[in-house]
């Protein structure tokens, strides 16, 4: 996949009106990883979630359900409905607060996160929401998203994990 270019907007975009993203880290072009924009999840925060917002009548077990009810949900009441969970390299916040995930064979640690986009395509980096709905993520992941670098190397990105039934 070719390298993103970033062209400078014109007014006719579809992203106009929309939020812009905190400027990437300074070296993200030599990467041999994607960037997502995003808050970093885990398990517990999530079911903690989902127990507060989704009222389930019996919570799953099962990491992936809870994960599921949780991403719907907070599409749901944000609007923003191409909201990702994708697996990221944790950076020193989230290893200071503990977010990170060492699975049996990985080589190192992950973070998870619910993203807004990715540096995989101009399409993915351009995906923006709303201020409002911005607001609205904010206020319920409780501080502003950052950007986290991919978990895998570029050659091994699956862009299904950002893409969404609405696009």
């Amino acid at each position: 996949m070719p390298p993103l270019k970033l062209p400078a907007r014109n007014k006719n975009t579809r992203s106009s009106g929309l939020v812009k993203h905190k400027p990437l880290p300074p070296g993200w072009q030599d990467s041999q990883h994607y960037w997502f924009y995003g808050w970093a999840v885990t398990e517990e925060t999530l079911r903690d979630y989902v127990l507060k917002h989704c009222s389930p009548r019996e919570l799953s077990k099962d990491h992936d359900d809870v994960n599921s009810d949780a991403l719907f949900d907070l599409r749901r009441q944000s609007g923003f409905y191409d909201l990702a969970f994708v697996g990221a390299i944790p950076d020193a916040d989230a290893i200071a607060k503990g977010l990170i995930y060492q699975y049996p064979g990985q080589e190192g640690p992950e973070v998870h996160l619910m993203a807004l986009s990715s540096t995989c395509s101009e399409r993915l980096y351009r995906r923006r929401p709303t201020k409002e709905q911005l607001a609205k993520l904010t206020e319920l992941f409780g501080e502003e998203p950052r950007w986290f670098e991919d978990c895998h190397l570029k050659k091994d990105f699956v862009s299904d994990l950002m893409d969404s039934d609405s696009d």
